[in-house]
């Protein structure tokens, strides 16, 4: 696929939740771009901020008793994080269409999976219920449902778990948005349907050429479908690469963790590695570096100050991003 213009820029983007010690910031200063056509994945543990960030880009984010902080979401030149309820409206499902991890609670169990999708197609396009409907049992025939005209009349819990996740690509891909999150959306799913959904969801890219960001833990995920990717660390872009360029020569010793944390075939298969500890909860946030209390290759300048995301130069490309200080002084071990 071509990667064409640039759709989406998040710059500086912070999120904070109000709690028993006051605001907490979950997430600072993310920025990442992403261009029509393209796949960009965001990967890290639990507690990373990786879906709070995916919620921050379409505003679901609850407010209260969370808010945007600071930043920018400019999509096509306009920034989401200025508009007013009505635009946000207007821009979900039409031009920016989410995937949530378990379908069962996003779909609505009072009503058919047909009118569901209907409604959404009235609502933005401004048809009548014959076209609305006509259009789900199309997009539902289009995910691979079988005997769409019918099963559009049953509702959600009549459907298995990788049938209802089609039927949210169905939703999420019936008015043609220009981009697609998809947030995790075969970690409840066993091996053979996730990659029947991650196919599913290449073809549906492929058909409406729409940009798409993926967010998962699964780095094995990421290598299939991604072009890009960013690793986030307790709220912060700690790596950003090409996705050759993370596997095989990761600039962050986070990164070289999650890679070594992947089941491996060859020299180095046995024993599955882990990442000592656990991400840091906010309000206890280390001086200088998040990752310098996991980290084996800690020195005392990881604990002085802010660390910068900063440019990595090598011969594939010039748009590796880490917060390490210390790369380009070590080498940190890729995937097998």
């Amino acid at each position: 696929m071509t990667i064409s213009k640039e759709l989406l820029r998040v710059t500086d983007l912070s999120v904070e939740f109000y709690t028993d010690h006051g605001w907490e910031r979950v997430v600072k200063d993310v920025s990442f771009s992403i261009n029509a056509g393209e796949t960009l994945g965001i990967v890290g543990e639990s507690g990373s901020g990786k879906s709070v960030t995916s919620m921050a880009l379409t505003r679901l984010i609850p407010m209260p008793p969370g808010r945007i902080a600071s930043g920018s979401v400019v999509l096509e030149g306009t920034d989401l994080v200025n508009l007013d309820d009505d635009g946000m409206n207007k821009v979900r499902g039409a031009q920016v269409a989410n995937i949530f991890q378990e379908p069962m609670t996003s779909l609505n169990p009072a009503f058919t999976v047909g009118e569901q999708i209907a409604e959404m197609v009235r609502f933005h396009e401004k048809v009548g219920r014959k076209a609305g409907w006509d259009r789900a049992v199309e997009m539902l025939t289009k995910v691979g449902i079988p005997n769409a005209a019918l099963r559009a009349k049953e509702y959600p819990h009549q459907f298995s778990g990788g049938m209802r996740q089609r039927v949210m690509i169905a939703m999420a891909m019936s008015c043609t948005p220009k981009l697609l999150i998809a947030d995790e959306p075969t970690t409840a799913l066993d091996v053979t349907i996730q990659a029947q959904v991650l196919d599913l969801i290449k073809d549906m890219q492929s058909e409406f050429e729409m940009a798409v960001i993926f967010i998962t833990h699964d780095l094995g995920v990421v290598a299939q479908v991604c072009d890009r990717v960013v690793v986030m660390y307790a709220g912060q872009v700690v790596e950003q690469a090409e996705i050759n360029d993370l596997y095989f020569t990761p600039a962050h010793p986070y990164a070289e963790g999650l890679l070594n944390s992947m089941p491996q075939i060859g020299p180095r298969s046995g024993r599955l590695a882990s990442i000592p500890g656990s991400t840091p909860l906010p309000s206890s946030l280390p001086d200088g570096c998040s990752f310098a209390p996991r980290c084996p290759y800690v020195i005392d300048d990881c604990r002085q100050g802010e660390i910068p995301l900063r440019s990595i130069h090598n011969e594939q490309s010039n748009e590796h991003l880490t917060r390490c200080v210390r790369a380009g002084s070590l080498r940190f071990l890729g995937a097998s």
